[in-house]
């Protein structure tokens, strides 16, 4: 076990990196790349990259970033989704958490369960305070439109789209963060340019530049 804690919506908690990271990437890839977009997933992944931490603390500046959030959301799930970004991550936590628990995956971690499902009952108790229906219109479109569970994909096509598809691949494969050579040959983008503007408007621009700069000498 790799025990780390987290801290969501005032909710302290510990989870297995190790056993997050076997269950990543045992999963679908669409899966893998939902995940890999996720600020949460790297809020406990981010411990078990192999990288310094000044390297670490420089990506995740970056990723957490709300704009590049919404930036991910529309190159995974499509811009309808990115509109109501915090609607639809709700709506997900509370779908994906009851298919763990229809699968048999929270059997032997109830003390984790009990506290994700705390931490997805604090949300709902948060926007039923606001006492604003339009929440739960936005909700209600969502799961409507088909958006809940998988959402739609961009096509590959998009340079956006393709990105987040290699960092999620070189990420399963490795457990560790590609470089942005890396990644811009991996896309095949010619354009120095405009990869540079992709990765930062994904939250990638805090990347190591080569693996000399994101490895110890």
């Amino acid at each position: 076990m790799n025990l780390v804690k987290v801290n969501t919506s005032g909710i302290s908690y510990e989870v297995d990196i190790d056993q997050e990271w076997k269950e990543f990437k045992e999963s679908e890839f669409d899966c893998q790349l939902e995940s890999a977009s996720s600020w949460n997933f790297w809020m406990t992944q981010l411990f078990g990259v192999d990288l310094p931490q000044e390297t670490k603390n420089k990506f995740w500046n970056e990723f957490q970033k709300p704009a590049a959030g919404k930036a991910r959301i529309i190159a995974v799930y499509g811009l309808k989704w990115a509109n109501y970004a915090d609607h639809f991550s709700l709506l997900k936590s509370a779908i994906d958490l009851i298919k763990d628990r229809d699968d048999g995956k929270l059997a032997d971690k109830a003390e984790d369960a009990l506290l994700h499902f705390a931490s997805i009952g604090m949300r709902f108790a948060e926007m039923t305070a606001r006492r604003d229906h339009r929440d739960f219109r936005r909700m209600a479109e969502l799961i409507k439109d088909g958006g809940i569970p998988s959402g739609k994909r961009c096509g590959e096509d998009e340079l956006n789209a393709e990105i987040m598809r290699e960092f999620t691949i070189h990420f399963r494969n490795t457990r560790t963060l590609p470089t942005k050579k890396q990644l811009r040959e991996a896309v095949g983008e010619n354009d120095a340019e405009r990869f540079r503007k992709s990765l930062f408007q994904l939250g990638l621009s805090g990347l190591p530049q080569s693996s000399k700069a994101g490895h110890p000498s």
